[in-house]
Protein backbone atom coordinates (compact mmCIF):
# COMPACT_ATOMS: atom_id res chain seq x y z
CA UNK A 1 0.00 0.00 0.00
CA UNK A 2 1.33 3.41 -0.96
CA UNK A 3 1.49 5.93 1.85
CA UNK A 4 0.12 9.49 1.40
CA UNK A 5 3.66 10.84 1.76
CA UNK A 6 4.90 8.62 -1.06
CA UNK A 7 1.95 9.62 -3.26
CA UNK A 8 2.68 13.28 -2.64
CA UNK A 9 6.26 12.65 -3.65
CA UNK A 10 5.39 10.73 -6.83
CA UNK A 11 2.43 12.85 -7.93
CA UNK A 12 2.53 16.22 -6.17
CA UNK A 13 -0.21 18.80 -6.61
CA UNK A 14 1.78 21.96 -5.98
CA UNK A 15 0.46 25.26 -7.36
CA UNK A 16 -3.09 23.95 -7.04
CA UNK A 17 -4.59 27.45 -6.84
CA UNK A 18 -2.74 28.60 -9.95
CA UNK A 19 -3.88 25.54 -11.90
CA UNK A 20 -7.53 25.82 -10.90
CA UNK A 21 -7.62 29.56 -11.52
CA UNK A 22 -5.42 29.95 -14.58
CA UNK A 23 -6.20 26.67 -16.37
CA UNK A 24 -9.90 26.30 -15.62
CA UNK A 25 -10.77 25.20 -19.18
CA UNK A 26 -8.15 22.42 -19.37
CA UNK A 27 -8.15 19.00 -17.76
CA UNK A 28 -6.16 19.63 -14.54
CA UNK A 29 -4.68 16.14 -14.74
CA UNK A 30 -3.02 17.15 -18.01
CA UNK A 31 -1.63 20.37 -16.52
CA UNK A 32 -0.28 18.68 -13.38
CA UNK A 33 1.20 15.84 -15.45
CA UNK A 34 2.87 18.23 -17.86
CA UNK A 35 4.36 20.35 -15.06
CA UNK A 36 5.61 17.20 -13.35
CA UNK A 37 7.26 16.05 -16.58
CA UNK A 38 8.65 19.40 -17.72
CA UNK A 39 9.95 21.10 -14.57
CA UNK A 40 9.17 18.85 -11.60
CA UNK A 41 7.27 21.83 -10.16
CA UNK A 42 10.31 24.10 -10.16
CA UNK A 43 9.11 27.58 -11.28
CA UNK A 44 12.71 28.67 -11.95
CA UNK A 45 13.52 25.77 -14.26
CA UNK A 46 15.33 26.70 -17.49
CA UNK A 47 16.14 24.27 -20.28
CA UNK A 48 19.35 24.32 -22.36
CA UNK A 49 17.35 25.73 -25.30
CA UNK A 50 15.76 28.49 -23.21
CA UNK A 51 12.36 27.07 -22.20
CA UNK A 52 11.26 28.62 -18.91
CA UNK A 53 9.18 28.00 -15.85
CA UNK A 54 6.72 25.36 -14.71
CA UNK A 55 5.42 24.40 -18.16
CA UNK A 56 8.76 25.09 -19.90
CA UNK A 57 7.48 27.67 -22.35
CA UNK A 58 9.68 29.10 -25.06
CA UNK A 59 9.67 32.93 -24.89
CA UNK A 60 8.82 33.24 -28.59
CA UNK A 61 5.83 30.91 -28.28
CA UNK A 62 4.63 32.74 -25.18
CA UNK A 63 4.85 36.13 -26.90
CA UNK A 64 2.82 34.90 -29.88
CA UNK A 65 0.11 33.49 -27.62
CA UNK A 66 -0.09 36.41 -25.19
CA UNK A 67 0.75 39.12 -27.77
CA UNK A 68 3.05 40.87 -25.33
CA UNK A 69 6.77 41.51 -25.56
CA UNK A 70 7.63 41.37 -21.87
CA UNK A 71 6.50 38.32 -19.93
CA UNK A 72 7.78 36.86 -16.68
CA UNK A 73 7.63 33.16 -17.50
CA UNK A 74 9.09 32.33 -14.10
CA UNK A 75 5.92 33.63 -12.46
CA UNK A 76 3.63 30.60 -11.86
CA UNK A 77 0.41 32.51 -12.64
CA UNK A 78 1.77 33.82 -15.93
CA UNK A 79 3.40 30.56 -16.95
CA UNK A 80 0.34 28.40 -16.25
CA UNK A 81 -2.04 30.90 -17.88
CA UNK A 82 -0.06 30.99 -21.13
CA UNK A 83 0.68 27.26 -21.03
CA UNK A 84 -3.04 26.51 -20.60
CA UNK A 85 -3.87 28.76 -23.56
CA UNK A 86 -1.35 26.88 -25.66
CA UNK A 87 -2.81 23.53 -24.60
CA UNK A 88 -6.24 24.83 -25.56
CA UNK A 89 -4.98 25.76 -29.03
CA UNK A 90 -3.44 22.31 -29.49
CA UNK A 91 -6.58 20.62 -28.17
CA UNK A 92 -8.70 22.35 -30.82
CA UNK A 93 -6.18 21.51 -33.54
CA UNK A 94 -6.31 17.82 -32.65
CA UNK A 95 -10.00 17.56 -31.71
CA UNK A 96 -9.22 16.67 -28.12
CA UNK A 97 -6.83 13.82 -28.99
CA UNK A 98 -4.43 13.74 -26.03
CA UNK A 99 -1.68 11.71 -27.70
CA UNK A 100 -1.40 14.14 -30.63
CA UNK A 101 -1.80 17.16 -28.36
CA UNK A 102 1.05 16.03 -26.12
CA UNK A 103 3.22 15.13 -29.12
CA UNK A 104 2.73 18.65 -30.49
CA UNK A 105 3.68 20.19 -27.16
CA UNK A 106 6.93 18.24 -27.13
CA UNK A 107 7.99 18.03 -30.78
CA UNK A 108 6.03 20.90 -32.33
CA UNK A 109 2.78 20.98 -34.32
CA UNK A 110 4.53 20.61 -37.69
CA UNK A 111 6.09 17.26 -36.77
CA UNK A 112 2.80 16.01 -35.37
CA UNK A 113 1.00 16.97 -38.60
CA UNK A 114 3.48 14.83 -40.56
CA UNK A 115 2.98 11.87 -38.24
CA UNK A 116 -0.77 12.32 -38.25
CA UNK A 117 -0.81 12.20 -42.05
CA UNK A 118 1.31 9.05 -41.97
CA UNK A 119 -0.75 7.31 -39.29
CA UNK A 120 -4.13 8.86 -40.02
CA UNK A 121 -6.99 7.23 -38.15
CA UNK A 122 -4.87 5.37 -35.62
CA UNK A 123 -6.23 5.43 -32.07
CA UNK A 124 -4.22 7.59 -29.62
CA UNK A 125 -2.36 4.80 -27.84
CA UNK A 126 -1.26 3.18 -31.10
CA UNK A 127 -0.34 6.56 -32.58
CA UNK A 128 1.87 7.19 -29.54
CA UNK A 129 3.71 3.90 -30.14
CA UNK A 130 4.30 4.79 -33.80
CA UNK A 131 5.94 8.18 -33.18
CA UNK A 132 9.38 7.95 -34.85
CA UNK A 133 11.18 10.24 -32.36
CA UNK A 134 12.17 8.09 -29.33
CA UNK A 135 12.18 11.11 -27.01
CA UNK A 136 8.68 12.22 -28.04
CA UNK A 137 7.36 8.66 -28.01
CA UNK A 138 8.57 8.23 -24.43
CA UNK A 139 7.29 11.70 -23.51
CA UNK A 140 3.75 11.01 -24.79
CA UNK A 141 3.37 7.59 -23.21
CA UNK A 142 4.87 8.81 -19.93
CA UNK A 143 2.60 11.84 -19.76
CA UNK A 144 -0.51 9.80 -20.51
CA UNK A 145 0.49 7.44 -17.71
CA UNK A 146 0.87 10.38 -15.33
CA UNK A 147 -2.57 11.61 -16.40
CA UNK A 148 -4.09 8.28 -15.44
CA UNK A 149 -2.70 8.51 -11.92
CA UNK A 150 -3.58 12.16 -11.46
CA UNK A 151 -7.14 11.36 -12.51
CA UNK A 152 -7.21 8.44 -10.09
CA UNK A 153 -6.06 10.82 -7.37
CA UNK A 154 -8.73 13.35 -8.24
CA UNK A 155 -9.69 13.70 -4.57
CA UNK A 156 -6.34 15.45 -4.09
CA UNK A 157 -7.02 18.13 -6.69
CA UNK A 158 -10.77 18.61 -7.11
CA UNK A 159 -11.07 21.51 -4.67
CA UNK A 160 -11.27 23.98 -7.52
CA UNK A 161 -11.67 27.71 -7.30
CA UNK A 162 -15.39 28.61 -7.17
CA UNK A 163 -15.19 30.50 -10.47
CA UNK A 164 -13.41 27.75 -12.39
CA UNK A 165 -15.25 25.46 -14.78
CA UNK A 166 -13.36 22.18 -14.71
CA UNK A 167 -14.81 19.00 -16.15
CA UNK A 168 -13.73 16.32 -13.70
CA UNK A 169 -15.11 13.35 -15.61
CA UNK A 170 -13.57 11.54 -18.56
CA UNK A 171 -14.64 8.74 -20.84
CA UNK A 172 -13.48 5.98 -23.13
CA UNK A 173 -13.65 8.57 -25.91
CA UNK A 174 -10.21 9.72 -24.70
CA UNK A 175 -8.76 6.33 -25.60
CA UNK A 176 -11.11 4.99 -28.28
CA UNK A 177 -12.34 7.85 -30.47
CA UNK A 178 -12.97 5.45 -33.36
CA UNK A 179 -15.18 3.07 -31.46
CA UNK A 180 -16.77 1.71 -34.65
CA UNK A 181 -13.43 0.02 -35.40
CA UNK A 182 -14.14 -2.27 -32.47
CA UNK A 183 -17.62 -3.20 -33.68
CA UNK A 184 -19.29 -0.67 -31.39
CA UNK A 185 -22.08 1.68 -32.38
CA UNK A 186 -21.05 5.34 -32.76
CA UNK A 187 -23.70 6.42 -30.26
CA UNK A 188 -22.89 3.74 -27.67
CA UNK A 189 -22.72 5.03 -24.11
CA UNK A 190 -20.23 3.49 -21.69
CA UNK A 191 -20.31 3.28 -17.94
CA UNK A 192 -17.01 2.37 -16.31
CA UNK A 193 -16.81 1.19 -12.73
CA UNK A 194 -13.36 1.36 -11.16
CA UNK A 195 -12.39 -0.40 -7.96
CA UNK A 196 -11.38 1.96 -5.14
CA UNK A 197 -7.67 2.56 -4.87
CA UNK A 198 -6.02 0.98 -1.80
CA UNK A 199 -5.04 4.34 -0.33
CA UNK A 200 -8.46 5.92 -0.83
CA UNK A 201 -10.25 6.96 2.35
CA UNK A 202 -13.61 7.16 0.62
CA UNK A 203 -16.21 4.45 0.96
CA UNK A 204 -17.11 3.28 -2.52
CA UNK A 205 -19.63 0.67 -3.52
CA UNK A 206 -17.92 -2.45 -4.95
CA UNK A 207 -18.09 -2.73 -8.74
CA UNK A 208 -20.63 -5.00 -10.39
CA UNK A 209 -19.83 -8.08 -12.36
CA UNK A 210 -19.26 -6.13 -15.57
CA UNK A 211 -16.43 -3.61 -15.36
CA UNK A 212 -17.55 -1.88 -18.54
CA UNK A 213 -21.15 -1.87 -19.71
CA UNK A 214 -22.57 -0.75 -23.03
CA UNK A 215 -26.04 0.69 -23.34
Amino acid sequence: ILSPDLLDLLYPVKFRNEVTQQASQIDPALVFSLIRQESNFNPRATSPVGARGLMQLMPGTARRIERKKRLDLYDPHTNIRIGAKYLGILRRQHNGDYARLIASYNAGPNNTKKWDARYSGEIPLLFADLIPFPETRSYVTGLMRHMYWYRALVSHIKEAHPTSRIQWSWSLQDVIPKREKFGLKPDAVFEAKIEPLPWSQQVVEPPGKNAVESR
